[in-house]
This record gives structure tokens, C-alpha cells and sequence, in this order.
């Protein structure tokens, strides 16, 4: 009996995170704005995997910051606008850290999740915890496919805009 109702926990927690994949996908393929994709990304990983906080920030290369964007407690979601100059050799490490850009606290736990396409830096993602409660290897899965589901919104954003400024460009050669 104990072991029944641990597999449907089981098979009910992986059925949450399937079906939070799922929706987010469904949202960038029809559309969806890509700040309201990384926001439902960003509740998503706070619901599936109960961190005390997480911070999403995109990296700017002209200034060499992340641009921190949104951040999730258990007080809620709030878009935030902080920059985040990351020390000498922190862009090439993923390592836990101790702290959370953004924040005074120090963690007992933080996972570093970097959002990177063909080896470029695009954002990354701290998700924290401050009691000695290590993030399990279920929790590391769920975290690594939002973190990549948030990437690929980001891509399709950078992508859409490559494709408009293209075509106003063919337009404006077109018209000349």
C-alpha cells in the first residue's frame, strides 16, 4: 500500500511537470510574448520545485551584466530591473554559489543554471534554498528543462526579430 501511494505521487509529480512543459511549449509556438512565457516559466519553477527564490537574468555582452528580469519568492512573482556584474571567472563556472545576485541573504543551497546557445552566454538562473535541504536529482531534471524551455522562448524572440528587421530591409531595398 505505502509503496502504491508512493508511485502515484510519483507518477502525479512527473504528470505536473509533463503538463507544465507541454503548456509552456504550446505558448511559444502559438505566440505567446516572450516576457509572459518567462513568467509562467518562472511560477512553474517555483510550483514544481519549491525554492525559497530564483532569479532570471539575460546577459548583455555591450556591458558585461546580467540584467536581472524576474525573480520568485514565496511572497510571489515581481519583474525586477538590476544589473549583476558577475566576478572574474564566474561567467565560465556554473558552480553553486552561496548567494543570489540581487539579494542580501546568503543560501545553503543554490543551483547555477546557465542559459547558453551554440556556447554563448544568454542569461542564466540562480534557484536557492536557505535551509541544509540539497536540491534532489528529479528537482536538478525539472529546473534544467524550464531553464532550457525558457532559452528556447529567448532564441524564438531573437529569432522573430532577425526575420522583421530582415523584411523591413528587403522592403526598404525593394522600394529604393
Amino acid at each position: 500500500r505505502v509503496q502504491k501511494e508512493g508511485a502515484l505521487t510519483l507518477n502525479r509529480a512527473i504528470l505536473r511537470w509533463v503538463n507544465t512543459l507541454v503548456g509552456l511549449s504550446q505558448r511559444l509556438a502559438t505566440g505567446t510574448d516572450t516576457e509572459d512565457v518567462l513568467l509562467e516559466a518562472m511560477g512553474a519553477l517555483h510550483e514544481l520545485t519549491e525554492p525559497d527564490v530564483a532569479v532570471m537574468g539575460m546577459w548583455e555582452p555591450e556591458t558585461g551584466c546580467f540584467r536581472l528580469k524576474y525573480r520568485v519568492t514565496g511572497a510571489g512573482l515581481e519583474k525586477t530591473e538590476r544589473a549583476y556584474f558577475p566576478a572574474a571567472g564566474e561567467l565560465e563556472t556554473a558552480e553553486a554559489a552561496a548567494e543570489i545576485p540581487g539579494l542580501e541573504a546568503p543560501f545553503d543551497q543554490v543551483l547555477v543554471l546557465p542559459l547558453k546557445t551554440n556556447e554563448q552566454n544568454v542569461g542564466r538562473l540562480w534557484v536557492g534554498r536557505s535551509q541544509h535541504q540539497p536540491f534532489t536529482m528529479s528537482e536538478r531534471v525539472v529546473l534544467e528543462s524550464i531553464a532550457h524551455q525558457m532559452l528556447i522562448a529567448i532564441e524564438h524572440d531573437r529569432l522573430t526579430e532577425q526575420i522583421e528587421s530582415g523584411a523591413v530591409v528587403a522592403e526598404r531595398a525593394r522600394l529604393s
